[in-house]
């Protein structure tokens, strides 16, 4: 929803799907099927020119040594992104035994 709500110039994705009726979404979905969103068709046009790129070389590579290389797909040059999950926020006492341990790591205190 983030990257519909880029691309039609809309700062909230909550109040954009406020007031979108369901059927225009739908369809925003059915087009981002057909043709992507945002940068993932740059990511995969880079990765085809990539692909085409180092699949020559490689051609050539079999031409003067005879040594054939694994074919490369765009999938190989495209960026996979992670979601990050968040980090659990420590409490005050855990973070003060934290602190305690390190003050008094290799001193025979607890």
């Amino acid at each position: 929803m983030y990257r519909l709500a880029l691309a039609l110039g809309q700062p909230n994705p909550d109040r954009m799907l406020e007031d979108m009726p369901a059927r225009v979404l739908d369809e925003w979905i059915a087009f981002n099927q057909v043709d992507p969103i945002g940068a993932s068709r740059g990511d995969l046009q880079a990765g085809i020119i990539a692909a085409a790129v180092v699949n020559a070389i490689n051609n050539l590579i079999y031409a003067w040594t005879g040594e054939r290389l694994d074919r490369r797909k765009p999938d190989d040059f495209m960026p996979e992104f992670k979601a990050r999950t968040p980090q659990r926020q420590q409490s005050p006492k855990e973070i003060y035994e934290t602190l305690k341990a390190a003050l008094f790591m290799g001193r025979g205190k607890t």
